[in-house]
């Protein structure tokens, strides 16, 4: 099957993890983010509510930032092992959506401890990121999907995120709701989130392949992988909260929003 997707893009995902306190207890907060490279400069991207808690839950407000950690990791061909760095951000700039609704964080800017290797975290190009256009033209309902990230089930011995797979549920014209209310820029995908695979990126693997020369083959055939959203979390449409095996995610050109306000800003 050509699906366009390799060991390597399993590594391009981080965990975060934050630290707040209210004065007497510490929390523990963990998501995932991913870093995406536009001409040489890095842009974290994760979910609103893994790095602002108290903007979701009501019961952190007035808790304080200890620290907040994103962590890299290489594979070594040597040794058959990962290589997992944990790395400290000292300060740092976040960009959230304007509608206060898409569930998005951009971290610009970024300056971490001085106690880290100095290797950059592997990325992914901007050039991948699904824009208007392709969520009108080339994304479809059925289209399978990818999401790779932290949930509960991840890899603990390795520290490493695992894949799970899916479909798009909705018009991907559309913006989906689940209530009737604005959701903002959602999308509804078929595939099991937890906690921890909050701001796992959303994958829309290849379809078909390239046609060489000399061959023919419809305009839609072909289509390269693509990032087409950040999850965001699973549906729970009942009073017991149960999960309905339906996740939802943020499209991919409000990243490419932000992306673009940051580099206006900077």
């Amino acid at each position: 099957m050509h699906h366009g997707l390799n060991n390597t893009y399993i590594y391009a995902v981080s965990k975060i993890t934050l630290v707040i306190s209210n004065g007497t207890d510490n929390v523990s907060i963990q998501g995932t983010g991913f870093f995406i490279v536009k001409e040489n400069e890095l842009f974290l991207i994760t979910n609103r509510h893994v790095v602002q808690p108290d903007w979701k839950e009501t019961k952190y407000q007035g808790y304080k930032l200890l620290s907040i950690t994103f962590d890299r990791r290489d594979y070594n061909e040597t040794t058959k092992n990962v290589e997992v760095e944990t790395i400290e951000m000292k300060s740092y700039n976040m960009l959230f959506a304007e509608n206060d609704i898409d569930d998005i964080a951009c971290i610009t800017n970024i300056e971490v401890n001085d106690c880290w290797s100095k290797k950059t975290p592997i990325c992914i190009e901007y050039s991948m990121l699904a824009n208007s256009e392709n969520f009108e033209k080339d994304l479809s309902i059925c289209d399978s999907v990818a999401i790779i990230g932290f949930p509960i089930v991840y890899d603990h011995k390795h520290n490493m995120p695992i894949l799970r797979s899916g479909v798009i549920s909705s018009d991907p014209r559309l913006d989906y709701s689940f209530n009737g209310r604005d959701n903002g820029h959602a999308l509804a995908y078929e595939a099991f989130s937890t906690s921890g695979a909050s701001g796992s990126p959303v994958f829309a693997i290849q379809k078909g392949f390239k046609i060489g020369d000399g061959l023919k083959a419809p305009d839609e055939f072909y289509r390269p992988v693509m990032l087409i959203g950040i999850n965001a979390g699973n549906i729970e449409t009942n009073p017991d909260k149960v999960h309905q095996q339906m996740s939802y995610m943020f499209k991919s050109d409000q990243i490419i929003k932000l992306i673009e306000k940051a580099c206006v800003n900077k």
